[in-house]
């Protein structure tokens, strides 16, 4: 890597970032790890990561991962903390079969240029720190649109995991507007052909989703308050990403209703914990 210095707090990979070890951390945005319990082996893992959305923090995807953890789906291993400069503070070890990895980043209004980079950067480390063949992903807002771009740009490097499941939530792919809340809440209109208009980012993506990951299975969430939208993101913006990939790789679609249907509340929702754990991990019990 050229940009970005990694601080790691990885045995024998270098010191700079706390590690605990030894005791169990079930607080939100800290690891739990038991330094009783077996490592297993690096092709034996995959590992999910979390990543936040615009103005996201540790509460942003903390209580989910939670829940998981609680339902016996993985562990909580890793938290990885991006630095402006691209560094990557690593809190944590990799040691269990379906570890969680809570992606922080500590400029979380960055555009998403910067985190798709960001996301590469932690691609990187956990192939060279870990030999990681593969991961999942889930992304929250714009986080999603961060992973979308961060697996489209990169396409063509081999020194990191292949991703092999996303899960997208509330993602805004056709809004011109992909950060914070508008006061009006974009909704372009969708034919049977796509949207009757195109963003600059949705064009972007046009041209780009061809270099997607081979054999990616993707799940698309989208929120509705019985108004077409979840209170900031159109199901029109979200459901937009359908005529980019239809035809080119295993994808589907859930919207999802009622109170906790909100975009703030679509990681606090039981129908999407149940979907998520469908579609990563029930296959595996």
């Amino acid at each position: 890597m050229t940009k970005g210095l990694l601080k790691l707090g990885l045995l024998d990979l270098g010191a700079g970032t706390s590690f605990f070890i030894g005791n169990k951390f079930r607080r939100l945005g800290h690891v739990s790890i038991d330094a009783s319990d077996p490592i297993v082996a690096s092709d034996k893992m995959t590992p999910t990561l979390f990543v936040h959305g615009y103005s996201g923090n540790r509460l942003s995807f903390g209580p989910m991962i939670a829940r998981f953890e609680r339902a016996g789906y993985g562990r909580k291993d890793m938290v990885i903390i991006v630095d402006d400069n691209g560094s990557l503070h690593v809190e944590g070890q990799l040691r269990s079969a379906q570890p969680f990895i809570q992606v922080l980043f500590k400029n979380n209004i960055a555009p998403v240029e910067k985190q798709s980079l960001w996301l590469h950067y932690i691609m990187q480390f956990l192939y060279g720190a870990y030999a990681i063949k593969k991961v999942d992903f889930v992304g929250h807002s714009m986080g999603s649109v961060s992973i979308l771009r961060y697996m489209t740009e990169y396409r063509d490097i081999t020194d990191v995991p292949v991703v092999a499941h996303a899960i997208s939530i509330g993602a805004p792919y056709n809004d011109h507007n992909v950060a914070q809340n508008t006061p009006i809440i974009e909704d372009l209109f969708l034919t049977d052909k796509g949207p009757v208009e195109t963003t600059s980012l949705y064009q972007y993506f046009e041209k780009a989703m061809q270099h997607l990951p081979e054999n990616l299975q993707f799940l698309n969430i989208a929120g509705d308050l019985k108004n077409g939208n979840d209170g900031a993101v159109s199901i029109n913006s979200v459901l937009s990403l359908r005529y980019l990939v239809e035809n080119q790789l295993n994808y589907q679609e859930l919207i999802v209703s009622g109170r906790r249907a909100a975009h703030r509340l679509l990681h606090e929702n039981k129908r999407v914990d149940e979907s998520i754990y469908t579609f990563l991990w029930k296959k595996h019990k």
